[in-house]
Parts: C-alpha cells; sequence; structure tokens
C-alpha cells in the first residue's frame, strides 16, 4: 500500500519537520560512522570489539550530555532514558544497534539509534516532560557477524535467550561474550535496565531495493520474514587427485557444491518469496591435487510463512541425504539460529500511516526482508519498525546510502510518533497498546 499522495516528498512544510534537528542528526551518524573506518570508506565494528567499544563509548557521552538516565546491562545493551511524569509507567521504547558487519555502511542500525536519541534530545530542548518516560536503547551483537545467535542483546532484553548460554557463545576464535566484555570498560554493567515496553517503535534503511525504486519516502512495516541459520559439515576422504578415479572418490567439496546448487535452484524455481542464501563457505584440502576431506557451509533461509521455512529447511535435509548416497560422504546438519515470522501491531501500522498523510508524506507499506531487533520486542509488546529508502537497494556495504531528506523526515516521523504515544495516559486502556499478532 502506498501513501495517497503517491510521490516522494518530505515533510519540510509540516509540523513534524520541527520535531528534531536534522543536521544535528546527520552529524552525529558521520561521527559514529567514522568509527572503525577504513581508507575504503567501510567500517567495521563486530560486537564487543575494540572498534564496538569505541562506538559504545561516543554513545554513551552523548546520552550523558542530553541529561538522559543512562543504563548497560549485561549483555551490554546499552539504555538512556528521558524521565517521565509518571515514572512507574512502562515506558515508550526506541533504538537499534551500532555494531555492524565487516565493511558496512554508517546508517545500518546507527539510524534507529541515533534517531532515537535525536528524538530525546528534542524533547529535553523543548522543555517537554512526557506522560510516560521514553528510552532511547542500543541492543548488542544485533548482526551476529562475531557471534551466534544475531539479535542477541534483544533476545537477552525479552527473555527469548538466556542470559548464561549467551555470554558463553564463542567467536572463531575461541574467545567467550564474558571474555569479550570483560575487555571493554564501557560495557560492564551498571544501573538499572528498564521494564519491558509499552510499545517499541524502531526507524531503519530498508536495505532493499522497493522504497527506491519506487520513489517513495517511507515504509511502514508490518512484518518481518521469518530466517533460519544453518550449518552444514561435509566429511569425505583425502586421496590424491591423480590416482584416485572419479567413481571411487569421496570428496567432500564436490558433494558441499551440488547441496549448494541445487538449494539455489530449487529456490528459484518455487517462485515464492523464499529466499536461500549460502553465505560462507570453506573447503579444506592439503593441497591442489588432493581430493577435499571435509566442507563446510552456511544456509540462510528466509520467508514470511512459516510452513514455507519448514518445507525448504526439509527438502534440505532430502537432498541432504541424497548427497550422502551419490558422493559417498557424510554430512552433519544444525540449527545456528532461527526467528519466526512476525507481524507488528495493527494499531501502530495505521497511527503511523496517519500521521505520514498529515505531513504530506508518502509512504508504502511492506513486509521486511532482513532480520531486526523489534521482532524479538514484537513478542512482549506492541511494536512498529519504519524504514526510509537505501539507494539501489544497498546495504551492508560501504555504498549504503540515504538521500539526508529523506534521513531527516523518517526521524521526523519517529518522533512525532513517539511523542504521541510517549503522551498516552499510563492508567488508560488504548486500542494503540494491544498487540495486533
Amino acid at each position: 500500500m502506498t501513501g495517497a499522495l503517491g510521490t516522494k516528498s518530505s515533510a519540510t512544510s509540516s509540523e513534524e519537520a520541527t520535531l528534531i534537528d536534522g543536521r544535528r542528526l546527520l552529524r552525529n551518524l558521520e561521527a559514529l560512522g567514522q568509527i572503525g573506518n577504513s581508507a575504503a570508506g567501510g567500517r567495521t565494528r563486530l560486537a564487543y570489539s575494540p572498534q564496538d567499544g569505541q562506538a559504545r563509548e561516543l554513545l554513551l557521552a552523548w546520552m550523558r550530555e542530553a541529561g538522559l538516565s543512562v543504563c548497560v546491562d549485561p549483555i551490554g545493551n546499552i539504555f538512556g532514558t528521558l524521565r517521565g511524569c509518571d515514572d512507574a509507567a512502562a515506558p515508550i521504547m526506541v533504538g537499534s544497534h551500532i555494531d555492524t558487519v565487516v565493511n558496512a555502511g554508517h546508517l545500518d542500525g546507527c539510524l534507529g539509534v541515533l534517531a532515537g536519541l535525536e528524538t530525546l534530545l528534542s524533547l529535553a530542548e523543548a522543555g517537554i516532560v512526557p506522560r510516560r518516560p521514553i528510552v532511547v536503547a542500543a541492543f548488542a551483537n544485533e548482526e551476529g557477524a562475531r557471534f551466534s545467535p544475531d539479535l542477541m542483546g534483544s533476545r537477552v532484553f525479552t527473555g527469548e535467550l538466556a542470559l548464561a548460554q549467551a555470554l558463553a557463545a564463542t567467536d572463531a576464535d575461541g574467545q567467550s561474550v564474558t571474555e569479550a566484555l570483560g575487555r571493554m570498560p564501557e560495557s560492564r554493567p551498571f544501573g538499572t535496565p528498564p521494564s519491558l515496553p509499552s510499545a517499541y517503535v524502531e526507524l531503519h534503511i530498508e536495505q532493499g531495493p522497493v522504497l527506491w525504486s519506487e520513489n517513495v519516502a517511507i515504509g511502514i512495516v508490518e512484518g518481518v520474514q521469518g530466517c533460519r541459520w544453518l550449518e552444514v559439515q561435509v566429511h569425505g576422504a583425502a586421496n590424491h587427485a591423480g590416482t584416485t578415479p572419479m567413481a571411487m572418490r569421496r570428496d567432500a567439496g564436490v558433494a558441499a557444491a551440488s547441496l549448494v546448487a541445487d538449494l539455489a535452484r530449487r529456490s528459484r524455481d518455487q517462485k515464492i518469496p523464499l529466499v536461500a542464501t549460502a553465505g560462507t563457505m570453506s573447503i579444506v584440502s592439503g593441497s591442489i591435487n588432493s581430493v577435499p576431506e571435509h566442507a563446510v557451509f552456511t544456509v540462510d533461509l528466509r520467508d514470511p510463512d512459516e510452513r514455507l521455512l519448514d518445507n525448504a529447511e526439509n527438502q534440505l535435509r532430502f537432498a541432504i541425504a541424497r548427497a550422502e548416497a551419490d558422493h559417498g560422504v557424510t554430512i552433519e546438519i544444525r540449527r545456528m539460529s532461527q526467528s519466526s515470522p512476525v507481524r507488528f501491531d495493527d494499531a501502530l501500522v495505521a497511527r503511523a500511516g496517519a500521521l505520514a498523510e498529515r505531513g504530506g508524506i508518502a509512504y508504502r507499506r511492506l513486509v521486511s526482508g532482513a532480520s531486526h531487533d523489534a521482532q524479538m520486542l514484537a513478542a512482549r509488546c506492541p511494536t512498529l519498525m519504519l524504514f526510509a529508502p537505501s539507494r539501489d537497494g544497498i546495504s551492508h556495504s560501504p555504498a549504503e546510502h540515504t538521500d539526508d531528506d529523506d534521513i531527516i523526515a523518517a526521524a521526523n516521523l519517529l518522533a512525532g510518533l513517539v511523542r504521541d504515544l510517549a503522551e498516552a495516559d499510563p492508567a488508560a486502556s488504548s486500542p494503540h497498546f494491544k498487540q495486533g499478532l
């Protein structure tokens, strides 16, 4: 669904345009984007790394300068709270993450955190004390690029993942989350974490091509695809490349390659929203003239329908059984993480659409193909995501870009929505706080 205006426009003439300081938001995004930056223009801030620590230190400093009550919880989530008239009321929460993948852009995750911070800064500077507290959150290890599972901080915050299990997770070098946190003074826990919010709103870049290609300024997100991460280990036998006949080989590399090719073919042929990706692959061989004895690859499956995810995983398992028979190998498969498809709150979706129309902003409803912390919060409170366009749909890349006008328009819409939610009577039974799952 697209907003009635049909053409891309910013909120420069609406009352929402005055809610935030857009230039300050852009400066803060640029400053945070310099941390972990490379000469080629990308930045790498893997969770709990020294670069992540520098970014967290800067965010904490900004929160303190804004007069927010600051907290870091035991998994490293950062919370900054603007007090409300009724501090006992469940807060409104806004946020995202500031960790990155390798060689990332400067907006993924950071836009949601810093637009949330800008919302609180602007309210405080205007002398507005909301009825409910408002919390800006930076959830730890959202990307899962170093420690699995992804969305770790929000999983722990919502109780979906036990803290002890998260702290025990290890990276490729065998370092645990506990050990990594111990090397980051700014991530040691202090303060009292906020309660589960009465509503959660997350602004993010789309990371896809829909808004940009349709020239639409805002995405109002109705839900998130389900996602499964799988690891496949193939065990064959090493042998001489010149003397071992093809029919007598137990080639782990060939078996793995056949599975990846079959996965891609089936995903294309089914003509459904399902997408499947073998994002990493490693083949172990003694030398160029040896038959590979071991291979490992990962699989990322995504679809808005849980049944289709089940079907895709089952088809992969059937293909594995065939590959074992065809290639004389043994294969193990394990789930690294999974998240079910999520539907966001219908009332919040409608409310955001009404605000966009009032501000003269073209919008479109859509489903997110990427995972986000919001899907963890959606099981605990009414939740919504807003998207800003990504140029050419590019993300997880130094080429990631969103026009300044689109950033400011999206941040203003976020600020307007958060302000309205925070002004709701904590004692009232509002339809806007009923979960639409």
